[in-house]
């Protein structure tokens, strides 16, 4: 039933739901914003540990199959704080 397309009742109170809209948008664009910040610093540091090893650069979609050895650590750059926002959805 909770899937289902009802009308809402005249009784109801539909006044907040533009506000609510807006809120929850901006508070979206404000997640996925600092969820990038995190990526590219994360990428930065790969880049970094991958001249450090004298190693050719790759994108982390290209290296997820490399041996560990091959590869910068999971959360290369990130202290715990960081890898625990990356928790969030």
């Amino acid at each position: 039933m909770a899937e289902r397309n009802v009308p809402f009742l005249p009784e109801e109170d539909l006044s907040h739901f533009d506000g609510g809209k807006t809120h929850v948008k901006r508070m979206l664009e404000f997640a996925v914003a600092e969820k990038n910040k995190l990526a590219e610093k994360q990428e930065a540091a790969a880049r970094a540990w991958y001249i450090e090893h004298d190693l050719p650069y790759k994108p982390e979609n290209q290296r997820k199959d490399d041996p560990d050895e091959m590869k910068p650590p999971r959360h290369v750059g990130l202290d715990h704080v960081e890898r625990g926002q990356l928790k969030v959805p």
